[in-house]
């Protein structure tokens, strides 16, 4: 009785209720003195293991009403039924803001008129004061929903009550259910956000295989719960509804599959525990009014398209971001089957200052196109199917190559995470941006050099710059726009703009590891540089009236690689 105790101070509700239901108490008693002819909240009172379902009708407001004329049939929950819920799940119930899901709950365990057990036969349905149909059966003692009647035709002034080893839950709908289940708080908040409630509290019946908590983990819960993207949202959680049958676990059966609301396809798995799309289904069975739920541990997810994919993993919101800006949602959403090599969020992090900003800018639309399009292959090819050393042509056009020594890689880059299924094909992740199919002149913008650039279009320069120089590739000592700016003016002869430009080109691929001490370079504009490298491995290139210092090495491009310089050589 000391779970009482708070309940009394609850408000006047409880307190007339009592008053009705005992008259008076003896002086210095602990206990109330029962009357030999109580009603059914009197019995309540009195019992001590229905104390948790006293404690749900007073915070329901119920008291008064199993005080009235009746006559009511309770099949009233022992406190074991309710701790079977799980704590949390009583709590929940408790809460004020739940007061009408308990109220539900609690009502349909209330039927108007008196029915003693002798009054019971199977299959007989009996109405509800919540509206809804229990189900009575008698093979083996009397059940009701399932639930065992083990204590019965418990006498009251205003009807009779059966005390049963269950909670009916089909006192609740979906939603309802989800709101009390704290392992399905997630769920809750995510049904709510995209606008699924009514749709989750109608008729059915629904099979609903509802992720845990847990099971959202790996998506990114605040990009879903953006409402900028309630349909993807939606999309995810349609997919986990069958609606029109009600499921069970005893009817599932190996390869079965069923349609979802969302259009797609369910495949139950029962080899090794049961699963569905793959995913173990942790619990079984739990009846609510408009269907059944089974509880999975993890979200489904590989009916999404390659870009709805994206907005749901939090490793990849950037690329969502580039996707978007590059104009391309449209093409990744498409049939496919396709490819990609996704890189993450700390991949885009990792370019150099600027150079992401430089890369979503309007302005540089096709310049992020190709980057794009080069991490994407047409077809599906799942990890099992990579290649060590294949050279596999992209939708971009160039060829990326696969390496599998010490762990899958794509162009030297490691895939960090493979077979992320999509309805149009599949993901894998990498941990860096694969810039193989931009040029110099595309890298140039990329990384700032706009003087130079700007330099190189006016001398007529970009198409060579774009070009492969018969495989060989170019070195080009790039130098910042302030070097650009401490050499102005240049010269305004475009011959003489190109022999300058020129000069700071040599007509192969030569990295900074190749370059040694004393080296002296024949450059594409006929003159030749001397290679400088100091004790520190500090970089310099002399010219023929100036001596430059090196700052960056090693900008890759398809077709060569840059080296920057913090001045402009002279021929």
């Amino acid at each position: 009785m000391a779970f009482l105790n708070p309940l009394l101070r609850r408000g006047a509700t409880l307190a007339l209720g009592l008053t009705l239901v005992l008259g008076a108490a003896a002086c210095g008693d602990d206990d109330p003195i029962v009357p030999d002819d109580p009603t059914i909240a009197g019995l309540a009172l009195s019992t001590a293991e229905l104390s948790t379902l006293l404690a749900a009708l007073t915070e329901a407001g119920l008291v008064q009403t199993l005080e009235g004329d009746g006559p009511f049939t309770v099949f009233a929950p022992l406190n074991s039924a309710f701790d079977a819920l799980g704590q949390g799940t009583v709590d929940a119930l408790l809460d004020p803001a739940n007061s009408d899901a308990l109220a539900s709950l609690l009502t349909y365990h209330v039927v108007a008129g008196e029915f003693g057990a002798a009054d019971l036969t199977d299959g007989q349905q009996l109405t509800t004061l919540e509206g809804g149909q229990i189900t009575v059966g008698t093979v083996g003692g009397v059940t009701v929903d399932g639930a065992t009647v083990v204590t019965a035709d418990v006498p009251a002034i205003n009807g009779v009550v059966h005390l049963i080893d269950g909670v009916l839950t089909r006192g609740l709908d979906a939603v309802e259910r989800a709101s009390v289940t704290p392992d399905l708080s997630t769920l809750a908040a995510a049904v709510g956000a995209a606008g699924l409630v009514e749709t989750l509290r109608g008729d059915g019946p629904f099979t609903i295989f509802a992720p845990v908590n847990s099971g959202f983990d790996a998506l990114d819960l605040d990009a879903l719960l953006d409402p900028a993207n309630e349909a993807v949202l939606s999309k995810v959680l349609t997919n986990h509804v069958i609606s029109g049958a009600e499921i069970a676990a005893a009817d599932l059966v190996d390869g079965q599959t069923a349609t979802s609301v969302e259009g797609s396809t369910l495949e139950i798995d029962l080899d090794g525990g049961p699963k569905v799309n793959g995913i173990d289904i942790v619990a079984t069975d739990i009846r609510v009014g408009n269907g059944i739920v089974h509880l999975i541990d993890a979200a489904i997810t590989d009916h999404l398209n390659v870009v709805e994919r994206a907005i749901a993993t939090p490793l990849t919101q950037t690329l969502v971001d580039a996707v978007v800006a590059g104009d391309l949602v449209g093409t990744l959403s498409g049939d496919g089957p396709f490819t990609v090599f996704a890189p993450t969020n700390d991949a885009f992090a990792a370019l150099p200052a600027d150079v992401l900003g430089r890369l979503l800018d309007p302005a540089n639309i096709s310049i992020l196109q190709k980057v794009l399009t080069f991490h994407v292959l047409a077809g599906e090819v799942r990890a099992a199917d990579l290649v060590d050393d294949a050279s596999v042509p992209t939708v971009e056009g160039t060829s990326v190559t696969i390496d599998l020594d010490g762990g899958p890689k794509v162009d030297g880059v490691d895939i960090i995470a493979t077979d992320i299924e999509v309805e149009n094909g599949v993901i894998h992740l990498i941990d860096e941006v694969l810039i193989g199919s931009l040029d110099i002149v595309d890298q140039a913008v990329l990384y700032g050099f706009d003087s130079l650039v700007g330099a190189v279009q006016t001398a007529g320069l970009e198409g060579t710059l774009r070009g492969d120089n018969a495989g060989a590739g170019f070195t080009v000592f790039a130098p910042t726009n302030q070097a650009f700016t401490d050499a102005s003016p240049l010269p305004t002869d475009v011959g003489v703009l190109a022999d300058i430009l020129l000069y700071h080109v040599l007509g192969l691929t030569a990295e900074s590891a190749a370059l040694s001490d004393g080296q002296v370079v024949a450059t594409a504009e006929g003159q030749n540089i001397t290679v400088r490298i100091a004790g520190d491995g500090s970089i310099s290139i002399e010219g023929v009236n100036n001596t430059v210092n090196v700052l960056v090495t090693d900008v890759p491009a398809k077709n060569g690689v840059i080296h920057v310089i913090d001045a402009v050589l002279l021929p």
